[in-house]
């Protein structure tokens, strides 16, 4: 900030309103002049907002925030820190969990096996069946599926029921940045499986021949290789609509009509 820090300017914060771009040093400046330096403080985005008690109404933005041990200086029991971007992860991350996802080593086997059958099924068939000739009709059939889902989800993520997630214990949880980040990435591997497709179909245009698929050559194991991560990618967005967009939300449905359910119980025996 350019504005020195001093009482009167502190003081001047309390009766005014908004937000106010300023560094971790300049917050240090800050709380010298308050009585109280009780504080929210929210990481979003590897940015932090802070609020102060006796400053609620303006919200300053830290510039030169990176991680939290940069406000250590204002963790004390008074205060409240909110990371709502820890759960975000990464794709690399988000791949993973769609292969070993799991509370345990079993649920961690049986979500391996519940993606491994379908692949090692796919090679299976194509090794008795598949020739050069049909691969061009599965990868159209996989271009199809990918671009049905990118469509639906896109109409899905701007829709009024897409908002319904927008809950303050979500966001304080860090489960709505997660949702979100989830989102990005089944776009993302829905693209995957769309490019993929149109690679597999590009290879296989030029096959006249019934020859067998599998086989030592090079251009059939590219194909094959390209084949089995359309699949991946496809069955990953299918499955990933069951999981996040309609076995969670009932979840979460089923939860607040408890908590409905317990408030009337409590509401009508109070009225007896």
């Amino acid at each position: 900030m350019n504005i020195p820090i001093n009482r009167n300017f502190v003081t001047s914060l309390k009766q005014s309103s908004g937000s106010l771009k300023l560094t971790i040093s300049d917050v240090k400046e800050i709380i010298k002049y308050i009585d109280d330096d009780s504080c929210k403080i929210i990481i979003m985005d590897k940015k932090s907002f802070i609020v102060f008690n006796e400053i609620s109404s303006v919200e300053f933005i830290v510039l030169d925030y990176k991680k939290e041990i940069d406000l250590a200086f204002l963790n004390n029991k008074n205060n409240k820190i909110i990371n709502v971007s820890k759960k975000n992860g990464n794709y690399v991350l988000f791949m993973y969990d769609e292969f070993f996802q799991g509370t345990n080593f079993l649920s961690r086997v049986k979500r391996f096996i519940a993606i491994a059958v379908p692949i090692l099924t796919l090679n299976i068939l194509g090794i008795l069946y598949g020739n050069q000739q049909g691969v061009g009709d599965i990868f159209t059939g996989l271009l199809a599926a990918g671009s049905i889902f990118v469509a639906i989800f896109s109409l899905f993520i701007t829709s009024h029921d897409y908002l319904t997630r927008r809950r303050l214990s979500l966001f304080e949880s860090g489960q709505l940045s997660y949702y979100f980040s989830i989102d990005k990435y089944i776009t993302q591997t829905g693209i995957y499986s769309i490019m993929l497709s149109v690679f597999g179909l590009i290879i296989t245009s030029g096959y006249n021949s019934s020859a067998k698929l599998y086989s030592t050559n090079i251009d059939n194991i590219i194909v094959v290789v390209i084949l089995n991560l359309t699949f991946i990618a496809v069955y990953i967005i299918l499955r990933s609509m069951v999981e996040f967009y309609i076995i969670r939300p009932g979840k979460f449905m089923l939860s607040d009509l408890k908590t409905d359910s317990f408030e009337n119980y409590r509401q009508n025996k109070d009225k007896k």
